[in-house]
């Protein structure tokens, strides 16, 4: 399942245009608004699924705190179960969210950026290499 950053962007509009009713709903938008705004490189194109299922799961804990009453919560955490995720609207299995917490969690594993640096720097040598063969035909030393 590959995330795009239009799943984060509608997730930071969701934040936008929903209005905190509670202390702790508006501490959890604050640190989402704080996270979001200090996502880099790496956070959105390499570990986007990490990436998002952060979101996510700071939206559910925005969405649980901003249920006042006990059915209210109820009704979240009902969601939180049986809702539809973006994985199940595209053919994929269900992620595990915490029925309690709203945590999200899945396999996704992020790319080992050591790993991602060294691929770099082997086709930075492979380039400079066939570079240099090239040169040699054409100017010969």
């Amino acid at each position: 399942m590959s995330f795009e950053p239009y799943d984060l962007r509608a997730i930071k509009a969701y934040f936008d245009r929903t209005s905190a009713v509670t202390v702790e709903a508006q501490e959890i938008k604050n640190r989402f608004n704080s996270w979001y705004n200090a996502l880099g490189w790496y956070a959105l194109s390499v570990d986007v699924g990490n990436t998002y299922n952060e979101a996510r799961t700071l939206r559910n804990a925005f969405n649980l705190a901003n249920a006042v009453t006990p059915e209210q919560k109820a009704q979240v955490r009902e969601i939180f179960k049986e809702g539809l995720t973006s994985e199940e609207g595209q053919g994929q299995s269900r992620p595990i969210i915490d029925p309690v917490t709203g945590q999200v969690k899945s396999a996704h594993t992020p790319m080992n950026p050591y790993l991602l640096g060294g691929l770099v720097g082997a086709g930075a040598l492979a380039v400079g290499y066939g570079a240099l063969k090239i040169r040699k035909k054409i100017m010969p030393i």
